[in-house]
């Protein structure tokens, strides 16, 4: 099984997927953002760009301790399941990780749910993009993902997970060989 090595290869294929995405704010705490201004409006009003301590981070299995609001906006891997099949004449692993998308925006709900679905976007389309990661690592579609508790009421900050199902190769055990 390779589940680190799929993990550290997602991680590497996401912040190179990121490094040219200027994460957007919107200039007031209503005005709708990005992507999703464009799918409603039909054009995106003009974005701020973060300085590169507002870049999406990317990390793995947990968020630093010590960084507070700096933290967001974030996106977190984290291995959630595995399983290892065999046939006759080939072996294979399914592993499912959970990418964890978090944002903050002090202003207001809205301004927190439109920067969550814009970094949904674009986490699923650089997800889709690179659907082989590391030559042999194999993205299964449909990609799935939600927001836990959607029925609690949300503040300055909302969260996302996207659920990635990952399939690869590895060599058979035949019976009766150790």
């Amino acid at each position: 099984m390779k589940t680190r090595s799929l993990m550290l290869a997602v991680k590497a294929m996401l912040v190179h997927a990121l490094e040219d995405y200027p994460f957007p704010l919107p200039e007031r705490g209503t005005e709708l953002c990005g992507m999703a201004a464009e799918a409603l409006c039909g054009e995106a009003p003009p974005l701020t760009r973060r300085p590169a301590a507002g870049d999406l981070k990317v990390f793995l299995h947990g968020l630093p301790e010590k960084m507070g609001d700096r933290t967001y906006p974030f996106v977190c891997i984290r291995w959630t399941k595995g399983e290892v099949d065999e046939k006759e004449w080939q072996a294979g692993c399914l592993e499912t990780l959970a990418l964890i998308i978090g944002v903050h925006a002090p202003r207001n709900q809205e301004q927190a749910g439109l920067l969550l679905a814009e970094a949904l976007d674009w986490i699923r389309a650089a997800l889709r993009r690179n659907r082989i990661v590391d030559g042999r690592y194999q993205l299964n579609l449909p990609l799935s993902a939600s927001i836990p508790d959607y029925e609690k009421r949300w503040n300055e900050f909302h969260m996302a997970t996207v659920f990635a199902d990952y399939d690869y190769v590895i060599p058979p055990t035949p019976l009766g060989e150790k």
